[in-house]
């Protein structure tokens, strides 16, 4: 995964998007290994009404910060990850 473009910073918060490419389940392991590995904590937040409609976000906190990924998939496929982090 690298990121995409320019993060976006404003307000204490850092936005921006990572490029990825293979199964989306394989970008979500990834993911999550390397924050735990950073000492994050983390969790996923479903939000949605059905399978089809849900979105899955992984939540990465410690005792000062927190990193939020949603991944945008195709057919299973990654397409990218949009990340939300706040010090």
């Amino acid at each position: 995964m690298a990121v995409q473009g320019t993060p976006t910073v404003s307000g204490g918060q850092t936005t921006g998007t990572l490029s990825c490419a293979g199964p989306a389940s394989s970008a979500l392991a990834d993911l999550t290994a390397m924050l735990n590995e950073a000492g994050y904590e983390t969790k996923w937040e479903l939000t949605g009404t059905d399978d089809l409609n849900r979105t899955a976000t992984l939540v990465g906190s410690t005792a000062s910060s927190e990193l939020r990924a949603t991944i945008d998939d195709a057919d299973g496929m990654c397409q990218q990850v949009r990340f939300t982090y706040t010090d």
